[in-house]
């Protein structure tokens, strides 16, 4: 019971890893399937690939701690 918050912090990061490469994929096919929608598949890449860094450094964090323990 006492990893339980560091459990779920690691499930956490680890939907975060996936839902941010989930956006990542969908704004690049979206900026590639219309000329006009270029900007905002940038945008979107770019939140998942940011989500995707936070949903690693979670898992990473996880990891770290269970080391030290």
């Amino acid at each position: 019971m006492k990893d339980k918050p560091t459990l779920l912090a690691l499930s956490f990061g680890a939907l975060l890893a996936l839902s941010g490469t989930i956006f990542a994929i969908n704004g690049w096919v979206h900026s590639r399937k219309s000329p006009g929608a270029i900007e905002e598949g940038i945008h979107v890449r770019i939140h998942g690939v940011l989500l995707a860094i936070i949903g690693l450094l979670l898992i990473f964090n996880y990891f770290k701690r269970r080391r030290e323990n």
